[in-house]
Parts: C-alpha cells; structure tokens; sequence
C-alpha cells in the first residue's frame, strides 16, 4: 500500500555546514529533473524579491523577528544546509501525533517505505528522502510559482508511480485539490456529531498513520484506534472514504 501524506508548515531547524552549494540531493529524488529544478530557481528568486513578497511566501505577517531572518539565511543556503529524512524534518501537528521517533523500528520502517508526502516546494517524496530546511506556505502565488501549477507539472510521472498501487490518501483537502488522483483509492474522514472535523484532522490523520503501522496487516476497517470509532463508508467519484466518529 502507498500512503500519501501532507507536509507541515512546522519543521525542524537545519544548519549550514558546507561552503559549497550543493544541490545533488535533488537526484535522488522520486520527480527529480528539470520542473523540480526549475521550481528552486524560481524560489531562490523570489527571496530576492521585497519584504511583502516573501512575507506571504513565508506566511508570516513581517520578517522582522530573530527567528525568521535566521531562516531566510538557511532558505538562502537551501543547498548548503544539512538534511534529515522527510518524515523527521517536518514537525507540525500530524507529526507530532505520528510520533514518529517513539514508533518500534518495524513500524518506522514500514512509514519509511510506504508513505509518500507531497511537499510544497520539492514535490512527492519518500519519507526516507533527506531534505533541508525550507519554509514555502501552501496558498503562496507568485507569477507561474505556486503549489496548484507546480503539481500540475508533476502530474504524469506521479500518476506513472501510483499506477496499479493499492493507496490509501490522508492528504488534507488542498493537497488532494493540486494533484487528483486519478485511479480508484481510499481516504478517511472523520466526524464529530456526524459533522465533518476540520481543525483537528491533522492531528487525527497522524494518529491514523501511526496505528496503521503498528497493524499494517490488519483491514483499515478493522484498525482498533483510541478515540475513533469506524462506522461506515461512502463512495465519491473514484474514492472509497472510510468514515470514522471522533469519540
């Protein structure tokens, strides 16, 4: 099964450790080429540009704090800061509930091999494929850089790599917006008083993965999760969604 997963907006803090910049590691990822490369030029670009610009692109309202200019400087050096695994770079509140690091080494390493993170400015990667420190928010437009246009880009080689797999997408909403998956899969919703749960389903969503890989044998539908009870599904268009009731 390939697992699809969100970034965060929350990530650990890298450092720069080389004087060389070095952007080998965009090889070794799954949509490595030109529209990836191109995406970074274009991003190196734009933190060139004025404050307000990359005030949005960071999603912040001023750049005028310690914290944010100290991660301009790691942003700026993208290719000579040091990296760390997907899954541990980013820190935000799915993640948090993932827990990764407490995970027994079996479990971690069925994340590691399994579960896909569609980042906004490095495209789908492994949870295993090492990345630097960025900040790059999610609604950010500037002329043709922007999350909708640079998926659509990714588009055909993502559709090659998920063609004929069994996928279960825990994606939030925006992520499932700029690439659609075309092939039959599965999603989970949750429900609190048979209403749609919207602030909490990340932190929903990372407890569902972690479970997941505690019993990856075990049905979706039969997953014994604290706090969520299963209670049915729907169908839409090429989706199955699993339907959970938060407790």
């Amino acid at each position: 099964m390939k697992i699809l997963f969100s970034p965060s907006e929350g990530k650990r803090i890298s450092e720069i450790v080389s004087d060389k910049n070095d952007f080998d590691f965009l090889d070794t990822l799954i949509s490595k080429g030109s529209v990836i490369r191109k995406n970074i030029a274009k991003y190196m670009e734009i933190l060139n540009e004025d404050d307000n610009v990359i005030s949005k692109l960071f999603g912040v309202k001023n750049l005028n704090s310690k914290c944010v200019l100290d991660e301009m400087l790691l942003c700026s050096n993208l290719g000579r800061t040091s990296k760390m695994q997907a899954i541990r770079l980013y820190s935000g509140v799915a993640y948090k509930a993932l827990d990764f690091q407490t995970l027994p080494i079996k479990a971690q390493n069925y994340i590691l091999e399994n579960v896909f993170i569609f980042s906004n400015l490095f495209g789908m990667v492994r949870s295993s494929d090492l990345l630097p420190f960025y900040k790059c928010n999610q609604n950010f437009k500037y002329q043709d850089f922007g999350l909708n246009n640079f998926y659509k880009k990714l588009s055909p080689k993502i559709d090659e790599l998920l063609e004929n797999e069994s996928i279960l997408d825990l994606r939030a909403e925006v992520y499932i917006k700029a690439y659609r998956l075309k092939f039959k899969h599965t999603r989970v919703e949750f429900l609190k008083n048979g209403k749609k749960v919207s602030h909490y389903a990340k932190h929903y969503r990372g407890i569902y993965l972690r479970e997941l890989s505690l019993s990856p044998d075990v049905r979706l539908e039969n997953l014994q999760i604290e706090n969520l009870q299963f209670i049915g599904s729907k169908t839409l268009e090429n989706a199955n969604i699993l339907l959970y009731e938060v407790g």
